[in-house]
């Protein structure tokens, strides 16, 4: 996946901010990069070296770097083969269900089986030809007027709002 989610909140994260310069930040960025780039994404299984050369660091400032990250709990060493695991990876960098065609639609071919078997006498292929299929909820009182209003029925409703304001303009004149 060539992506990964950098959300807002890394120019104003405080943890970033107080203890990393702009530099630091930027490899922090570059960190992420390459734990996007990895098999396992979220974990950077390359050797310090290797790390230290991709962000462009002398193998003692990405020592340091490093530690820092740890010390603040962005990054942790996995016992079992010493790679480098970005905290918190999946909570951040999960996937949407649209990365995943298949399953997407394997869910919907199987709401739908479950819809049809729910009830067949609401299904729209089980009624009587000329029958009106069933709503699922009432008709919003907004839409049922405009569904029943026509160009004459609207030209008649203003004509009347019109004669009503001028009958009461008319009475407020009589009235002085």
């Amino acid at each position: 996946m060539p992506w990964f989610k950098v959300h807002d909140d890394v120019l104003t994260d405080p943890k970033l901010c107080r203890y990393f310069s702009k530099q630091e930040r930027w490899d922090w960025i570059g960190l992420l990069t390459l734990a996007n780039k990895s098999r396992e994404r979220g974990v950077v299984r390359s050797p310090d070296d290797e790390i230290a050369y991709a962000l462009d660091l002398s193998d003692d400032e990405w020592a340091s770097l490093c530690a820092k990250f740890q010390e603040r709990r962005m990054v942790a060493r996995r016992a079992l083969d010493g790679a480098l695991v970005i905290v918190n990876w999946a909570a951040r960098q999960y996937d949407k269900p649209s990365d995943r065609p298949a399953e997407v639609r394997e869910r919907v071919r199987h709401h739908r089986e479950t819809g049809k078997a729910a009830d067949p006498q609401q299904r729209p292929d089980t009624l009587e030809p000329g029958a009106e299929t069933p709503c699922n909820a009432p008709v919003t009182p907004c839409n049922a007027a405009s569904r029943d209003e026509t160009p004459q029925l609207r030209q008649e409703q203003q004509q009347q709002t019109r004669a009503a304001a001028a009958a009461a303009a008319q009475t407020r004149r009589a009235g002085t």
